[in-house]
């Protein structure tokens, strides 16, 4: 049997290390490609994981600001990867400019030790009534460099986790048919990630931090196939990312 990997334990930052700091800040679905962010900014980069399950101001109302200003930015990030808003559907819905006021506030609580903020968008999710209010946070969250130039980046992921704006359990330009996104039990859509969503993700976020910060240490030439797959976060619930089970 593998033995199931701790990838993204907490962080001990000596006073000496030099190394970039990259933290990560948000929900479920960061949570998931924790791992492969990780490994793909290797050792030479100091990758400080703060993803928490369901993640967002509706659901963390008392203590959000002190895990973005303080838990975050505990070790001077030279950036901040975020990632939310699917617990803040209803709130961004009918209450559009305080959700602003509050996506400032933790902009701000962020970027208080100076780094900068890649903002990720929503992935497609599997079910499309919740399509309308993702494209809605995700233009509010768009709307966010404007008010923030140089200290905010905003990306989309539609295509890193999606296939022309939509969920899909692989993409179907992917011959391998790698699962990319995570099903249920009983066949049905799912929005976490598996492994090659965590792979995607990754690039992606390389990609952007390094136009924002200049280039980063060479990933690991196996950062791909490291043992950072065998997480037990790709394998909840059982068989999620199994690759032969279909799509019902």
């Amino acid at each position: 049997m593998v033995a199931l990997v701790a990838a993204t334990a907490p962080v001990v930052r000596a006073e000496d290390d030099q190394r970039p700091v990259i933290a990560t800040a948000g929900n479920s679905l960061l949570f998931d490609a924790e791992p492969a962010l990780a490994a793909n900014v290797g050792p030479e980069v100091l990758f400080d994981p703060h993803a928490l399950p369901a993640f967002g101001f509706t659901s963390y109302g008392p203590v959000w600001e002190a895990v973005l200003g303080q838990d975050v930015v505990s070790h001077d990030p030279d950036a901040v990867v975020m990632m939310m808003g699917n617990d803040d559907f209803e709130l961004a819905r009918n209450h559009p400019d305080w959700y602003r006021w509050l996506l400032d506030r933790a902009v701000t609580q962020m970027s208080s030790t100076g780094a900068q903020v890649l903002w990720l968008g929503l992935p497609p999710l599997p079910d499309v009534e919740d399509e309308l209010d993702r494209i809605e946070v995700n233009r509010l969250f768009a709307e966010l460099p404007e008010r923030f130039p140089g200290v905010v980046r905003y990306v989309s992921t539609d295509e890193a986790l999606g296939f022309a704006g939509m969920w899909v359990r692989s993409r179907p330009d992917d011959p391998q048919h790698r699962p990319i996104r995570k099903l249920r039990p009983d066949g049905t859509p799912e929005q976490h990630l598996c492994q090659h969503g965590g792979v995607r993700l990754a690039e992606l976020v390389r990609t952007e931090l390094e136009a924002m910060l200049g280039p980063l240490p060479p990933a690991p030439w196996s950062w791909t196939y490291d043992s950072w797959r065998w997480d037990a976060r790709y394998d909840d619930p059982s068989g999620a990312c199994t690759e032969r089970r279909a799509l019902r």
